[in-house]
């Protein structure tokens, strides 16, 4: 069964909410803290439970609303498949990032405000994703057997260098660098990950900063 969950801001200045579920998009996901919303804002922040390796979450700043969908994996075929939402921007699975035909760049900035401060974007050229046949984990039960199951996918290597790990146990180290993101419309949304972890160390719960729409 294909399990999709749509939520979207409520138009408030500022709301103060307790959240039970993982329930709304830019007023948060984390199950534990109670999170506060600035609605109808250009900037912002959002937090985003990517804990599960059987989900993307798809974002869109058009309407400032998100949808969890499962991946769903043929029990006698293997094959994997993805009910995506029809409207959509960027899509996280863990620490990976998806366009919907967008684009991306590095910039050399650690701050949205600094970006802001330029008052111009990077002289860089945006790079789509790439389609990668087995480069995003979907389950990883069978991982002291060596059986790790794939899917295949779209992947924008350029945001996606975010976060690296290395060693075992992981040790992650973030950029620290805003990236923006240009959408299939033309417009652009600045991302900075601030966190990639929730309050108790548990890895998968990102938050973001953003800007959308981008302008100088």
């Amino acid at each position: 069964m294909i399990r999709k969950t749509v939520n979207r801001l409520l138009p408030v200045i500022v709301l103060n909410l307790t959240l039970t579920s993982c329930d709304g998009m830019f007023e948060g996901l984390y199950d534990d803290e109670v999170p506060t919303v600035k609605s109808g804002m250009e900037s912002g922040q959002l937090s985003i439970n990517a804990s599960s390796y059987s989900q993307w979450v798809y974002i869109n700043f058009h309407d400032k609303s998100f949808v969890n969908v499962d991946i769903v994996t043929d029990s006698v075929t293997g094959k994997t498949s993805i009910d995506e939402p029809k409207e959509w921007d960027i899509a996280i699975h863990k620490f990976q990032v998806k366009t919907n035909n967008g684009s991306d760049i590095e910039t050399e900035y650690t701050k949205l405000a600094d970006l802001k401060a330029a008052k111009q974007l990077p002289d860089s050229t945006f790079k789509p994703d790439t389609w990668y046949e087995n480069n995003v984990i979907v389950d990883l039960s069978g991982m002291m057997s060596g059986n790790v199951k794939y899917c295949s996918s779209n992947i924008n290597d350029v945001v996606g260098r975010w976060i690296s790990s290395s060693g075992m146990p992981p040790t992650y180290t973030t950029t620290n660098k805003v990236y923006v993101i240009r959408l299939e419309d033309g417009s652009d949304v600045a991302l900075h990950f601030d966190s990639y972890m929730n309050n108790d160390g548990t890895k998968g719960y990102l938050t973001c900063s953003y800007e959308y729409p981008l302008t100088f």
